[in-house]
Formats: structure tokens, sequence, C-alpha cells
């Protein structure tokens, strides 16, 4: 049972869905929840943070307004980009340029490793704390048999990357931390909602099943799985 949970990006369709399920599951709970912008959540035990993440001074001042309550027992990082006004998934080397890679990686790369320096370090060495991020089964270059979306599948292969250089660092210093990837599939969020007309309808998760499925998952992680990628069912997803 955790007694502290942390959410970034929990105005974001899975993060929401997250929040209110681990509030269900684990009512008494103080939830984090950080976001560029406040939730305004009515649940009691949600304290909500307003973090500019580009600024990396934004993120250590709220760690250090989270960490005033104690270790952390679990932290998700549930912030990510596949497509905006301005980016789309590549489908060829011709759509490629430095700005739509720099935009994907800032928030599916950078953005989780900087978190992960400043919180990492203040799991909870008491229980098997977990430090979890979004990651994508696109990111696998085993399993990459259709090509495209060049920036999306590298960011997160590199994202796959970092989790398992961060968990053979972490292992040194706290034995009970678990870092792992997750693939929650697809999910109906802002994300993936141009692309679902393609998707039969019984192949991707309302926001509630996909956080339920998430939640599962992490529970079931042991100190084994530290540095790999599991999806939504509990599978390892190969690099």
């Amino acid at each position: 049972m955790y007694k502290s949970v942390v959410i970034v990006g929990s105005n974001g369709g899975i993060g929401s869905g997250l929040i209110h399920e681990i509030h269900r599951q684990m009512p008494d709970v103080i939830i984090h929840a950080l976001a560029r912008k406040k939730i305004n959540t009515p649940l009691t035990n949600v304290i909500d943070y307003c973090v500019d993440f580009e600024q990396e001074s934004a993120i250590a001042e709220v760690r250090d307004q989270i960490i005033a309550h104690g270790a952390i027992d679990c932290m998700i990082v549930a912030t990510g980009i596949l497509h905006n006004a301005s980016v789309k998934p590549e489908k060829t080397l011709r759509q490629l340029n430095y700005q739509q890679l720099q935009t994907i990686f800032a928030t599916n790369t950078f953005l989780p490793v900087i978190i992960a320096k400043h919180f990492i370090p203040h799991l909870s060495q008491e229980i098997n704390s977990v430090f979890c991020v979004l990651s994508a089964r696109v990111g696998s270059i085993s399993d990459n048999h259709l090509g495209g979306w060049y920036a999306y599948r590298a960011s997160k292969a590199a994202l796959n990357m970092l989790i398992k250089t961060a968990s053979i660092e972490t292992a040194r210093t706290n034995k009970k931390a678990i870092i792992a990837g997750l693939h929650p599939g697809t999910v109906e969020t802002r994300l993936s909602q141009p692309f679902l007309a393609r998707v039969d309808q019984d192949k991707y998760f309302s926001t509630e099943k996909a956080a339920k499925q998430l939640l599962q998952v992490i529970s079931k992680l042991n100190i084994d799985d530290t540095g790999l990628v599991f999806d939504w069912k509990g599978e390892q997803v190969e690099p």
C-alpha cells in the first residue's frame, strides 16, 4: 500500500485516469498531481501543482515541495507527444526536420530523464518503490516492421535506453527501487484521436481501462523487472 504517489502529466487523458483510479483503489494515499496547468480536482487527497516543465529550476522547486511530505513510493510520468498543430508523424525521410525532432524529443525523452534526475533519488527505500514512464511498443527496434514515425519511434527508443541506464545506477544506492517503462496500448486520448478511425474498436481502451491495466502491471513489478519495458498486459516489450 503506497503512502505517496506522484503523477506527472495529470491533466492528460492517462494521467487523469490514473489519478481517479488510484483514488478509487487507495483513497488514503497522497497524490501529487503535476501539470502545466492545475487540474483543480475536487478529490481531497490530491495536491495540485502547476509546473513549467521547460525550466529545470521549476522541476527542482516542485520536487522540494513534494519530498517535504516524505519519500515517494510510486511515480508515473504520463507525458508524451506524437503530434500537435505543427508536428505530424513522418511517413518518409523527406518529412524530417530539426524543429520537429527537437519538439518530439523534448517531451518524450528529455523531460522524463530530467524528472528522473530530480525524483529517483527520493524514492522510498522501505518498500519496493516504483518510477515508471510511459513508453511505446513502437520504440522497440526489433519490433519495427512498418517504418515511419521517425521522431516518435526514436524518442521512445532513446527513452527506453535512459530507463535501462537509470535503473543500473539506481540499483547501486536503492536496492528496492524499480525503474520501468510502460506501454499502455492504444488509448482514447488526444494523442491517438486522429488515428483511431483505423483501429478496431476492441483494440483501443478508454482512459479509465488503461489506468486500471497500468496500475495492475505496476502492482506486479519486482526488482528483477527494473530497467525493462512492459505492455498493458504485463508482457515485456523487446528492445
